[in-house]
């Protein structure tokens, strides 16, 4: 990772409940600047506005510059207007003039504010990425929640945003394992919610809608045990998770009927023993091992700290990120439980 990447993450992302949580792993004092970005209890609003959303994206005209008939020509693109950042001339992205924008102000700070109300519920983390273009604040309970199994963990609800133009804007809840960064969706245990919010003209925020989300945020704790208690109920052997591992990531290549060469035997080889490595001996998963939840969770921390990532200019750490608040961890969850069960019902 570069010293520009952890240097945005410790200045672009606050982390809260620290005396809950502990501290992210990239926490560097002196990447941070005047300010730390953890703090001990739920951040403060006023410091997320300040610190984050204290601008407003400028729309600007699109133009483009070709040369016909021996002469260079520039003209304005119709239909269409660029998003950027006011200070640094980042762009964000070019969409159609009918694009709304949802401002990181009113969309993540304000309408979570209505929506609080007179909740218990604090803000543990937001940030921004993508040098702006995406934006999130999550809200959290402000106890952790000591589940079956010695599982602590931390239900939320995540307001997500964007100016990059990739995804409506959307709230969702989930659960955080509280040993690691790693994330669980509430849909493991029917709890889940996702209200999206296209951008055209018109859209508007349903509050009630969000609230009953937040119902189920702090519903879902007990939810989210029962599902926890029958994933740790379930055995998995060795020689189950061997197969789930094959179901994961194919069967092993034959080099010389394949004509793939060693490279192709050296990669599947290496993810077999990462991932079996991690089933036995690492302490984010080895106390769940033979277990549903420890596949789940193996899962999880090979996605979150081993997985390349590929596309991401900020390396695993953007890649992790933008998967908790896109949705993306909530349907590989799913996937695993799917093929776990494929393999069980053989």
């Amino acid at each position: 990772m570069s010293m520009e990447t952890l240097t945005w993450l410790n200045q672009n992302v606050l982390i809260g409940f620290t005396d809950k949580r502990g501290r992210a792993w990239h926490y560097d004092e002196a990447s941070q600047g005047e300010q730390p970005n953890h703090y001990p209890g739920a951040i403060p609003v006023p410091d997320v506005i300040k610190r984050l959303f204290n601008w407003e994206p400028v729309e600007g005209k699109v133009k483009t510059t070709f040369r016909a008939g021996g002469k260079q020509r520039t003209v304005e693109v119709p239909g269409k207007k660029s998003l950027c950042h006011p200070e640094t001339g980042e762009v964000f992205s070019i969409v159609g003039k009918g694009f709304n924008v949802h401002s990181y102000q009113q969309w993540l700070v304000k309408n979570f504010q209505m929506i609080l109300d007179d909740s218990d519920l604090g803000i543990g983390s937001a940030g921004l990425l993508k040098g702006g273009g995406q934006a999130w604040v999550q809200i959290e309970l402000p106890e952790t929640i000591d589940g079956p199994g010695g599982i602590k963990h931390r239900p939320f609800i995540t307001g997500s945003a964007v100016l990059d133009a990739s995804r409506s804007t959307s709230y969702s809840t989930g659960t955080q394992v509280a040993v690691c960064d790693n994330t669980l969706s509430a849909a493991l245990a029917g709890a889940s919610a996702m209200i999206k919010y296209a951008h055209r003209k018109g859209i508007e925020i349903k509050v009630q809608d969000v609230r009953d989300a937040l119902a189920i945020v702090m519903d879902s704790a007990d939810a989210v045990n029962a599902e926890l208690e029958a994933l740790l109920a379930i055995t998995v052997t060795d020689k189950q998770w061997e197969q789930f591992v094959a179901a994961t990531i194919g069967p092993r290549p034959n080099a010389m009927i394949e004509g793939k060469g060693s490279a192709a035997l050296t990669k599947w080889d290496d993810r077999r023993d990462t991932l079996t490595a991690l089933w036995k001996n690492d302490p984010m998963v080895a106390p769940w091992t033979g277990t549903g939840f420890g596949v789940v969770q193996a899962m999880n921390t090979y996605r979150h700290h081993h997985q390349v990532a590929k596309g991401v200019d900020g390396g695993r750490a953007e890649r992790n990120l933008i998967n908790r608040v896109d949705g993306t961890n909530d349907k590989q969850d799913a996937l695993v439980l799917d093929r776990l069960q494929m393999v069980l019902a053989a």
